[in-house]
This record gives structure tokens, C-alpha cells and sequence, in this order.
């Protein structure tokens, strides 16, 4: 994760409504395994009870000063197989493997996703000893998953599990490769080259992919051959899809269909803040959902997608288990903010009815520290699933539901002392997580009396927004004084005019927008509250 500046802290009310569907929830074990390491921010892929674990880094935090900030001795340079179930490891160096690709396979924040036995990893961030820089990788390479776990363990050469290509289109770091079928798909994420520094200046480059790009790749061919994508086609949009560090979590949606939904993340393109509404996200299109906002849990921490489906009822769950965030519940209920986007102990669930409707809920457990970010869930091998990774909640053993059922495991992340460490940190106040947790589901009719419906009131709403001969008009409901951003955008996704209201008083505003040398519909973006609301004109 890279972090920026952010500051404030004020209170916000929350609305109570009691669901009445039956309420599933997740409790923590700690589990423990001798010798696990220490490694934050990883890819990983799985085979029966083996965990393949590649990349990632071995500290917390990174650092607010730009020599100290993802140092290459924090690199993780190790392969781990971890067996969860007998709680055995072993490891093998990357550096065995040709430089470009030891670099890629030691970066931080890698897009991944497995396909059977085939781990595909795009991208990822850290420093590369062949062009000695701090860069995102171009490349793309694909793990044969049992090959590699079966030479880890017999202590044979390991290059030949490994196929790896130069692609310039899979330079980003921070974002997500979801699979749904034969097509994967990049999703959000950035480019980032060169030093880390907080306060801008020309160490570093930085590009939002602000995309989701489409494709496939032969993933059955063996050595010689290296993976070759093939474009599809991609989706841009500057103002839904530039975010990062964020959850993508597979989901069964309401109609049925397989897709992913893409949680929070930041930054918002004129706010250093995190990013409240969802987007869902099918192999052929995707839906921002701005009438929804996510208070709880903003950057990418482990998540358990969970869905109880018959043919009366669909619900689709999400839990999400600490990390970081702009909100938290206070004892009374009410949601405090802290725009400096802190370290929680938070465990959230975001459900989604048969009607499309979204509620959030912190839930009644706790993380036992200040951890989560940039872990990953494990599911357990003999859970049920579909294709792309949605446990199937109304398979699990009905008589096993109350006390708790085994679903899979939480491993590593970063661990802090603190909830607010930035601009302190010396390196000390976090570190990268040795620690496993057993995850257990529950289901009950009864909601639990200490768990706690979230719902907050828009502070903003788009009313209307049409062209008038030479101009766009734009009317906005504002709760609350606001800065206003305002930005129109034609069909190729070029931005057209801009332009920023400081402070506007709470009503409703109207503002006219020039359209020069343009004709023809314009999209309209409006970003206040840190809601984005967008609408296309004719």
C-alpha cells in the first residue's frame, strides 16, 4: 500500500434498521504454526491444504521518508509452502530464477488470481536489481502451482515451473485480477515508478490504470512457450475506477450471474480519501453503485464472500476483517470519522438481498490487534464453492452453523502498535504478521444484541443535469457545506471542462457548465461529500 496525507476527525449519526432476514457472522480462532514468516502484502495460490505463498514484504508500514520507504532488504525473496493442516513449511530463494523474474516474484502488491492449478501473476512494485530502480514490473508470469510446491519440497530446481513475459499492459501494482470462466480481467491499480515520497515532487512517477481490462492467456502451453495475452476489450473510467488497495470479492449477484464487486480503495481524484460506494464488475460490462456507501473497512484487507442462496431467498455476503479506515462505530452507535484513515480492529459484513440492495454491519467480534491489512483469506480446500471463489453458504452442514463452521484461514498482513502511525513511523510501530487465524461462519435467525446495522444519510445529490444549447446544467442538493467538483467528459473518456466550488453553502445549487466546440452527450461527473455521482447527457 502507498499512503498519502490526510487529516480531520469529526462525528457522523448512523441510522438503526433491523434486518429480518437470518444473520450470517464469523468468529476467530488463533491458530498457530511454528516457523510461519513474516510477510505482508502477497500473492498466494493453494493446492489441497498447501498454501504457496510469493512475494509480499517482510516489514510493516513503509516508511514517511522517501530513503527508508520500501527498502529492497524488506523484500520477500522466499517461496513458502505451507501446509495449514499438518502446520509444516518449507521455502526456496527466488534468486534462483533469471533476474527480471526474481524481481517480479519478490515485488509487493502483485494483481494475482489462480486458474486450477495455474497461479497467474501480473505486475507488482519494489526495487529491480536489472535496472537497479524502484518500478511496477512489466511482466506477466504463470506458476504451475503443484510443480512448483512438489520441487520447493524435494529441493529441485524450480525454473521450469515458472513462464514468465515482458508485458507493458501488466504494469500495475495495487489493483486486482479477477477470472471468471476463460476471461480474467485487470481491474483498477496504478503505476508507480520510481522513489515513494508523500510530498509529491519528481522522485516518482504515478499513473491510476482507471480501467478494467479485459483478456485471456494460454495458460496450458508448457516450456518453451510464454504467456501471450490477448486483448478482449477494456472499460475506462476516470472517475469510478481510479482507485487502488482496495477489495475486489467475487460475488453471486441477485440475477444469478458471476461477477466481482470492487469495495472502497483510494484515493478520490480531488480528496485524499477513500472511495464509499461500490462498482460491480461482469465479464461484459460494470455498474457503479453510488447510492450505497461503505463506511467500514477502505483498504484491502482479508474478505470472505458468503452466499446463502435457495429458490425463496439470495443473499450475498461480505465479511471484511480489519485493515484500515476512514470510520468506526463508537458504543452508542454513532460512526466516528477520521480522515487520517487509521489501523481498526474493525470485522464489517456487507450484505446484498435478492432486490440488489445493499446494508452494512459491524459485526460483534473484534481483530485481537490492530491487523488485517494486506492479509489474505485462505478457504478451506473441501469448502464448497463456485468457479470463481464464492463460498456456497447454504451447503455448509446445517448442524455445524450455530457453533461455528471452519471456512478457511486469515494469514499475515501488517500488524500495528497504533491506530495512527504515518507520520511517526521510525519503522518500529508495525511490522509484517506471522499470525494464522481459523475462520468459523455462523448463521442465525436472531440478530445478535452487540451487532450493529450501519446506514449513513447522503450529504450530496445529483437532481438533474441536461445541456442547454451551449452549456451543461448541473443541480445539486447539498445537506452540508461542501467543496464541489465538477468535471464533463465526452464518450472517449476526455475530460472537457472542469471546475472546482470551494465551500458551497448547504442547498440546492445549480451551476452552468461552458461546452466549447463540443456537441453531442457529455458525461457529467459531481464529486462532494466523498460521494462521485455520474450521469450521461444527450
Amino acid at each position: 500500500m502507498i499512503r498519502s496525507l490526510l487529516v480531520l476527525s469529526v462525528l457522523v449519526q448512523v441510522v438503526v434498521a433491523q434486518p429480518s432476514m437470518p444473520e450470517w457472522t464469523v468468529k476467530l480462532e488463533p491458530y498457530d504454526i511454528p516457523g510461519m514468516p513474516q510477510v505482508q502484502s502477497f500473492a498466494s495460490a493453494h493446492v489441497g491444504s498447501d498454501l504457496l505463498i510469493i512475494g509480499g514484504r517482510r516489514d510493516g508500514l513503509h516508511r514517511f521518508q522517501p530513503p527508508t520507504s520500501f527498502l529492497a532488504a524488506d523484500n520477500n525473496t522466499m517461496i513458502f509452502v505451507v501446509d495449514l493442516e499438518r502446520r509444516t513449511i518449507d521455502s526456496v530463494s527466488v534468486l534462483q530464477l533469471d533476474g527480471p523474474v526474481a524481481d517480479q516474484l519478490q515485488s509487493t502488491n502483485m494483481q494475482f488470481v489462480q486458474d486450477g492449478t495455474q497461479l497467474i501473476l501480473m505486475g507488482g512494485y519494489g526495487y529491480a536489481t536489472t535496472v537497479q530502480r524502484h518500478i511496477t514490473h512489466p511482466r506477466i508470469s504463470v506458476i504451475d502451482v503443484p510443480g512448483l510446491i512438489a520441487a520447493i519440497r524435494s529441493a529441485a530446481p524450480i525454473s521450469s515451473f515458472v513462464r514468465s513475459a515482458e508485458d507493458q499492459r501488466a504494469a500495475v501494482t495495487g489493483g486486482y485480477l479477477a477470472r471468471i470462466g476463460d476471461t480474467l480481467m485487470l481491474v483498477g491499480g496504478h503505476r508507480f515508478d520510481g522513489r515513494y515520497n508523500p510530498m509529491g515532487g519528481n522522485s516518482f512517477t504515478q499513473r491510476y490504470h482507471e480501467r478494467i481490462f479485459r483478456f485471456t492467456i494460454d495458460t496450458t502451453a508448457t516450456q518453451p512457450a510464454l504467456p501471450v495475452i490477448t486483448e478482449l476489450e477494456h472499460h475506462s473510467d476516470p472517475e469510478h475506477l481510479h482507485r487502488r488497495d482496495y477489495n475486489l470479492v467475487p460475488q453471486v449477484l441477485p440475477d444469478g450471474r458471476h461477477g466481482y464487486t470492487v469495495f472502497s480503495g483510494v484515493f478520490q481524484r480531488d480528496v485524499d480519501l477513500p472511495f464509499l460506494h461500490p462498482v460491480d464488475v461482469t465479464t461484459t460490462s460494470y455498474t457503479p453503485r453510488p447510492e450505497f456507501s461503505q463506511y467500514l473497512n477502505h483498504y484491502h484487507c482479508a474478505s470472505v464472500p458468503v452466499v446463502d442462496s435457495s429458490a425463496t431467498t439470495h443473499q450475498q455476503h461480505t465479511f471484511f476483517f480489519g485493515g484500515m479506515s476512514q470510520y468506526t462505530v463508537a458504543n452508542d452507535g454513532s460512526l466516528l470519522q477520521d480522515d487520517n484513515v487509521p489501523f481498526v480492529r474493525t470485522i464489517a459484513r456487507i450484505s446484498r438481498d435478492n432486490s440488489g440492495t445493499f446494508r452494512e454491519a459491524k459485526i460483534d467480534d473484534l481483530m485481537p490487534d490492530l491487523e488485517g491489512s494486506s492479509a489474505e483469506f485462505v478457504h478451506r480446500h473441501d469448502v464448497p464453492l463456485t468457479d470463481h471463489g464464492v463460498i456456497l453458504g447454504h451447503r455448509l452442514p446445517e448442524d455445524q452453523l450455530t457453533a461455528g463452521y471452519h471456512i478457511g484461514y486469515i494469514v499475515g498482513g501488517i500488524r500495528s502498535t497504533a491506530p495512527n502511525i504515518f507520520f511517526q513511523n521510525t519503522g518500529t510501530q508495525s511490522s509484517a504478521s506471522a499470525s494464522v487465524y481459523k475462520v468459523l461462519v455462523r448463521r442465525s435467525s436472531v440478530t445478535s444484541a452487540s451487532e450493529i446495522p450501519v446506514h449513513g444519510t447522503h450529504q450530496a445529490s445529483l437532481l438533474r443535469a441536461q445541456i442547454e444549447d451551449t452549456v451543461v446544467s448541473i443541480d445539486l442538493e447539498l445537506l452540508a457545506e461542501a467543496d464541489v467538483y465538477l468535471r464533463l467528459y465526452d464518450l472517449q473518456g476526455r475530460l472537457l471542462e472542469a471546475f472546482v466550488g470551494e465551500m458551497e453553502p448547504a442547498g440546492t445549487r445549480t451551476f452552468r457548465l461552458p461546452l466549447r466546440k463540443h456537441r453531442g452527450p457529455v458525461l457529467v461527473a459531481v464529486q462532494a461529500h466523498g460521494r462521485v455521482m455520474t450521469v450521461l447527457t444527450q
